[in-house]
């Protein structure tokens, strides 16, 4: 707001209008002197005078702060240029820096839109601040589910958005709570929070992007913190040749996953980021209501029923067919229909059986198959430099790894459930139909699992004050000291341990 502009304006309008200084204060009540001052640029601290002096000039108070003009669609665009529609056929330039201008734009236009939400809590909006953030908010915003749940979106959104932001006020006494409420209600899409880090390192190594990390609030900072639970959050290099020299370039070293991860760590403590359990996800303890003749049959077709399955030789080219067969459901035969199709192809001189997969698995602690496996990758480094070759290689070993983790969790799951096989058999004898069990989950592991969703939904059941008393300021010291005596592992078990949470599906 430029108030000699604004002085300029209040005399414009009076000249227009016939009026003499003198006039002017006889209507309002006030002095000739005051008139010039307020024409000078010396604005008045009673805010009704703005009132009386647009109801003489036949104009509203937002046209006189803004000078009788009004921002357009075309100037907002010019202002916040990340939403200048894509040209067409533009032609894409090598030498030319795309992202370090955009992601300046995205810093920009969210500090702006957080400043105009903070604004409407002050005071009213001049038009042109309120032509802005509806520009912004349809732009940039979308409704979560906990407002969709509290409210009715049927309306203009915009106008929905606008009544959020007077219902807060009303609830809330500080900007930091009015703030975060809002924020239960919206998501901002292109915000610094969905990537504020650089391919490989933390933010520091990139400007834009340690300014916009430190521009987050705090419990966007403690939300990426709290991810360390389950996620490294760098991009892992290991799985590509191509990607491991990138990396050195970029870095100045060998990856290595633990050092990277604990920097990445350093770097959100080091700018506000706290340890605060109600960002951490948990282990599901539910208990369920079970059938007895349902827990029959599951544990009969999955862990007695014969299996059918199909298998050929493709090592015997005069043979190509497929053949069916019915087998045995025991560990071998369940691991090989799941993971194999009888012969398992690996790039090296030396081609690997199932069985051998199978005993490795079967009779080795976890660091011993990795060591194995790492042997069958380098054995087809020795025998070509084709790094495509190589990169399919790592490619194998990473599938083997996660069938490893997925066997060791199926064979848990089949001794638990044949264990208790005939402690089911006795129920039913005794005519009981029903019982109950808990049923552990970790949530991080379900494949439909988003942390943010889920940071959405848990700051939306709790308040601002709550969410202060939760960060954990001895423990985030203490884990700064701990990281370079810990491994990863270490410090995910001691600060970032999943608690269970009880529940009941009856």
């Amino acid at each position: 707001m430029n108030k000699k502009e604004i002085g300029k304006y209040l005399k414009t309008l009076r000249i227009d209008r016939g009026y003499s200084r003198t006039d002017v204060a006889k209507v309002i009540g006030t002095t000739y002197k005051s008139i010039l001052d307020w024409e000078g640029g010396v604005f008045p601290s009673d805010s009704r005078i703005l009132l009386d002096l647009a109801d003489l000039y036949e104009v509203t108070v937002d046209d006189l702060l803004e000078c009788g003009k009004q921002i357009t669609q075309e100037e907002l665009v010019e202002k916040h240029p990340l939403f200048k529609p894509f040209t067409f056929g533009e032609k894409y330039n090598t030498d030319k820096d795309y992202y370090t201008p955009y992601q300046s734009k995205v810093l920009k236009t969210n500090n702006r839109l957080k400043e105009l939400i903070l604004l409407f809590r002050k005071r009213v909006l001049t038009r042109s601040e309120d032509y802005e953030l509806r520009f912004l908010f349809d732009n940039m915003c979308t409704f979560t589910n906990y407002y969709r749940e509290r409210f009715d979106t049927k309306k203009d959104s915009y106008i929905c958005f606008l009544n959020l932001l007077k219902t807060v006020i009303k609830n809330t006494k500080t900007s930091n709570d009015y703030y975060f409420e809002v924020r239960k209600n919206i998501t901002i899409n292109k915000h610094p929070l969905s990537n504020p880090f650089p391919r490989y390192g933390v933010s520091q190594d990139d400007p834009i992007k340690d300014e916009q990390f430190k521009s987050l609030e705090n419990w966007e900072k403690d939300s990426y913190l709290a991810l360390i639970q389950n996620n490294d959050l760098i991009l892992d290099p290991s799985n590509s040749v191509d990607r491991l020299n990138e990396y050195k370039e970029c870095i100045g070293e060998e990856y290595n996953r633990d050092k990277a991860t604990k920097k990445l760590i350093k770097y959100f403590i080091d700018n506000g980021a706290m340890l605060n359990p109600y960002f951490f996800s948990f282990i599901q303890k539910t208990k369920r209501k079970c059938s007895v003749l349902a827990r029959l049959e599951d544990t009969y077709i999955d862990y007695i029923k014969p299996i059918f399955i199909h298998y050929h030789n493709p090592d015997d080219l005069s043979d190509p067919e497929y053949k069916y067969a019915y087998v045995q459901n025991n560990e071998y035969n369940r691991f090989l229909d799941n993971y194999f199709d009888y012969y398992v192809p690996f790039h090296t001189t030396k081609k690997s059986k199932p069985g051998e997969i199978y005993s490795l698995f079967q009779h080795n602690d976890e660091n011993e198959v990795i060591d194995y496996l790492y042997q069958l990758k380098n054995l087809s480094f020795d025998d070509s430099n084709d790094l495509t070759k190589k990169a399919k290689v790592q490619y194998d070993l990473n599938n083997y790894l996660r069938a490893y983790e997925k066997y060791l969790g199926n064979v848990i799951e089949a001794n638990s459930r044949l264990s208790r096989l005939e402690e089911i058999e006795k129920k039913l004898k005794n005519g009981e139909m029903y019982f109950y069990e808990y049923e552990l989950v970790d949530i991080s592991k379900n494949s439909d699992f988003n942390h943010f969703d889920s940071i959405e939904e848990w700051r939306a059941n709790i308040t601002y004050q709550e969410y202060l008393n939760g960060r954990d300021e001895q423990a985030t010291k203490n884990l700064l000291d701990d990281l370079d005596k810990l491994s990863l592992e270490e410090i995910r078990n001691k600060y970032f341990a999943k608690e269970e949470v009880e529940m009941f599906d009856e």
